[in-house]
């Protein structure tokens, strides 16, 4: 290269100012909002195969807020194979067919962004279950993890009816004295 790296950019030690040309090494999210020439992502295949929920979609939203920052003419690089949707969607120039796709395998799943997920824990979970079963029958319930959580896929229009069955159900443990349920709302991991 005919530039040394000077800069590297981190959450703990941000560069936000580079005079002249200069290579720059930046963690994810951490890229100074500046027009680059070339850029150069090394981590898609590791950040796209996260054991989390939105690993894809997060690892989109880095490329294309990226993307935004390069020169008309400049040179882009990720680190991923050929056939991978992500890769397919940008030489095609036709990013949504990829946002579509995956839009539909999400519904299928019954994922968000269409179904909400609830997951519950530090409670009777089979208790919960049939109880919450026969309230709301429109929810699929699952127990995981041997029966220490339980899992709700509620459609978005019917989750504010669960949530308000859960917050009664918070206070009565309060009141009582009991031990709190755990509620997460979207786990990114699942």
């Amino acid at each position: 290269f005919p530039v040394t790296i000077r800069d590297i950019s981190t959450a703990e030690k941000p560069v936000e100012v580079i005079e002249g040309k200069a290579i720059v090494i930046a963690t994810p999210g951490m890229e100074p909002k500046l027009i680059y020439s070339a850029i150069a992502i090394l981590d898609c295949e590791y950040r796209g195969n996260l054991p989390y929920l939105r690993a894809d979609e997060f690892l989109r939203l880095q490329v294309f807020s990226l993307l935004e920052l390069l020169i008309s003419n400049g040179h882009f690089y990720l680190d991923l194979e050929g056939n991978h949707p992500l890769v397919q969607s940008l030489l095609k120039d036709r990013p949504l067919l990829q946002i579509e796709r995956e839009y539909r395998e999400l519904n299928q799943l019954q994922l968000p962004p269409n179904w909400n997920l609830t997951r519950i824990s530090n409670g009777n979970m089979l208790q919960l279950a049939a109880s919450l079963a026969e309230r709301f029958p429109f929810a699929k319930i699952q127990l995981s993890n041997r029966d220490r959580f339980l899992l709700i896929r509620t459609r978005i229009e019917d989750t504010p009816k669960l949530m308000e069955e859960l917050r009664v159900l918070q206070k009565y443990l309060s009141i009582k004295r009991e031990k709190l349920l755990k509620i997460e709302r979207e786990p990114v991991d699942i």
